[in-house]
């Protein structure tokens, strides 16, 4: 690129994860591709975290600390993607950490398929330190409508272990929204402004599944974001003219992320409301499940404050 910007800019949203950091740091400070620069955008962290920071940024040129009130990982992931300067961008949640073949493998997939967007594989670590490989096709490149068609086969949603062009966010304006599991619906859009998607079989994430993480939560604020997520991508399909092509591919993600859903309330305790609230959810989730997955246009449907968060989500 000109004017001496990376290649390749790394943005780590960090929020008391210092158990954590060090790791995650050393990871992405010890990659085998050099020509990039590490942008860790400190979210307001109350715990050790802005310590551990600024050490690593004393001894560390191509890295750049931004501290911000809280804004969420949202605004966190959105503040890096102003300050980046590299041609592509991707990002790590700081507490997990990725293998030294990282930005490079991600990096050479794109550019031997001029992808605008790269996919990885990555690993699963469970609090006990075990780690076992996340399931996962075995593809290589593909029209990026061709990628929304097969995104059962392809594809975690989440912003990490996946390379970007920069321009992909720049030219469209689209940015995370302030929730939780912002990942899916921002996922699904990149994918719809993409050209072309090259995915690597090479592992290259560890994603480390711990306690208190989004993922691994279970409040009823989370289970609400993500049916609204669930809607805003039907809707953002609805806008482009695009649902019919992609109804079987909707219908199994949809189900998909629902199954995972229905599956926490089962298995995990609701501790300020008890079984009753966990029944009614289940009951809820069918109902939108059986919602999304009718034949009328949904967003004509919803409510006109619904409407108003599904276009905020959307941009």
């Amino acid at each position: 690129m000109d004017n001496g910007s990376p290649r390749v800019s790394v943005i780590i949203p960090v929020y008391n994860t210092e158990k954590y950091l060090r790791k995650c740091l050393d990871s992405i400070i010890d990659q085998s591709f050099d020509d990039y620069e590490i942008i860790c955008v400190d979210d307001g962290a109350t715990d050790g975290s802005s310590d551990i920071l600024a050490e690593y940024k004393a001894r560390t040129p191509n890295m750049l600390v931004i501290r911000q009130e809280n804004q969420g990982l949202s605004g966190a992931r959105n503040t890096g993607i102003e300050a980046a300067r590299g041609e592509y961008i991707c990002f790590i949640d700081s507490d997990d950490f990725v293998k030294r073949g990282y930005i490079g493998g991600l990096l050479s997939a794109a550019i031997c398929e001029n992808a605008d967007i790269a996919i990885g594989r990555y690993y699963i670590r469970l609090p006990s330190g075990a780690v076992f490989p996340a399931p996962g096709v075995k593809l290589h490149s593909a029209d990026a409508k061709d990628a929304l068609q097969r995104t059962r086969t392809y594809m975690n949603p989440y912003a990490w272990c996946k390379v970007y062009k920069r321009s992909l966010f720049m030219d469209t304006g689209i940015r995370y929204p302030k929730m939780k599991y912002e990942d899916l619906s921002t996922f699904i859009r990149l994918l719809g402004s993409a050209k072309k998607v090259a995915v690597t079989d090479k592992y290259l994430y560890y994603y480390n599944r711990r306690p208190g993480s989004i993922t691994a939560g279970r409040d009823v604020r989370g289970i609400e974001d993500m049916v609204a997520s669930l809607v805003a991508v039907r809707c953002f399909l609805e806008e482009k003219g695009d649902y019919e092509r992609f109804r079987r591919s909707y219908h199994y993600f949809l189900s998909f992320m629902m199954a995972t859903l229905i599956n926490r309330l089962c298995f995990r305790t609701y501790y300020h409301s008890g079984m009753r609230v966990m029944m009614r959810s289940r009951s809820n989730l069918a109902k939108t499940v059986r919602f999304l997955k009718s034949d009328k246009i949904v967003y004509d449907r919803l409510t006109p404050e619904m409407q108003e968060k599904i276009d905020r989500i959307n941009g």
